[in-house]
């Protein structure tokens, strides 16, 4: 269980640049118009599905390490959604108590 989430989050690392920007332009988004989480959260979701379809189709040689650890490529789609999304509520909450 350890191994299989020390590898996605090792995975999550070359993704989070573009992740880290996107957030990072959504919290600002979230700084001029407080009330604007949901349309913020949808569009979140819906960039890192979108980056992470290309991602897959793009470097699909990269899934085959997390497939010889016993991992779905749905159960490493979905845990790497979820890893970013709650990265993503942790600096919109941030950065709304904050500022």
């Amino acid at each position: 269980m350890i191994r299989k989430l020390r590898a996605l989050l090792l995975f999550y690392r070359q993704l989070a640049g573009f992740s880290s920007l996107v957030t990072l332009a959504l919290a600002g988004v979230m700084l001029a118009d407080p009330e604007a989480l949901a349309f913020v959260s949808c569009i979140k979701l819906l960039l890192s599905v979108v980056s992470l379809a290309l991602y897959r189709h793009s470097s699909a040689i990269r899934f085959f390490f997390l497939h010889n650890l016993g991992l779905h490529t749905w159960e490493i789609i979905g845990s790497l959604l979820v890893i970013d999304y709650l990265i993503f509520l942790l600096i919109i909450q941030c950065t709304t108590a904050f500022f």
